[in-house]
């Protein structure tokens, strides 16, 4: 919650205060958390008339002013534009250093960019915890893949993808007009499927693609889906 008539700089001396810092130290702890967290040019200007943005940084500024040595984040950035939703990630990226962070979010670009150790809650259990890679490494196998095509050619493409992967090794995730997603479960190296679409893609009819490793968006996903019927 932020006082609508009290400036920036205000908030961050109350709450400087709040938390224990010194009275001969809370004007130069005050003024570098405004340089570090990028608000001294907003400092004099009142909460009411910042941009949302802005206040979402004053209110991530006003948790790690005084120094606080644990932390909590309640998905700071649902609702921001993608530039200040970057800005806020650096802002956090750089203030984990010498504290804790606890941060909830359900974007998983957010939790693999920020967190060092990510656990995933499902039907109201706590169904995993780890590192981004080791959460990779565990619950995901093969490569995402994904494909367009002329929607008059969907029958081919279809049919091609099975023969040139096999029905149990290619599963289809997603689909819409003109492109669809698969899941691809073979023990092949990436350079090995790559080629394999770079050779056989223009005669299954399919006009580009793209293909990448499993992420964190398919662990929460088969997570998700294996807790259902618990």
């Amino acid at each position: 919650m932020l006082w609508e008539e009290l400036t920036v700089e205000e908030h961050l001396l109350f709450y400087a205060r709040l938390k224990g810092v010194k009275r001969s130290e809370e004007k130069r702890h005050v003024e570098k958390s405004l340089i570090r967290y990028g608000l001294l040019t907003q400092k004099d200007r009142k909460a009411k008339d910042l941009s949302g943005g802005m206040q979402r940084r004053l209110s991530v500024a006003i948790a790690l002013v005084g120094d606080s040595q644990i932390v909590f984040l309640d998905e700071p950035t649902t609702g921001l534009d993608p530039a200040s939703k970057r800005q806020l990630w650096r802002i956090i990226n750089h203030a984990k250093e010498g504290r804790a962070i606890i941060l909830t979010t359900h974007s998983m670009e957010e939790a693999e960019l920020l967190c060092s150790r990510i656990g995933i809650v499902a039907h109201g259990k706590m169904r995993c915890i780890g590192s981004s890679l080791r959460l990779k490494n565990k619950f995901t196998k093969g490569y995402r893949l994904d494909v367009n095509f002329n929607p008059s050619d969907e029958e081919d493409v279809v049919r091609g993808m099975s023969t040139l992967f096999g029905q149990w090794t290619c599963q289809e995730v997603s689909s819409f007009r003109g492109t669809k997603g698969y899941r691809l479960y073979t023990e092949e190296r990436l350079s090995e499927v790559f080629m394999n679409m770079v050779v056989n893609s223009k005669s299954i009819k399919i006009t580009a693609w793209s293909l990448t490793q499993s992420g964190l968006e398919d662990v929460f996903q088969n997570i998700v889906e294996s807790s259902k019927n618990e």
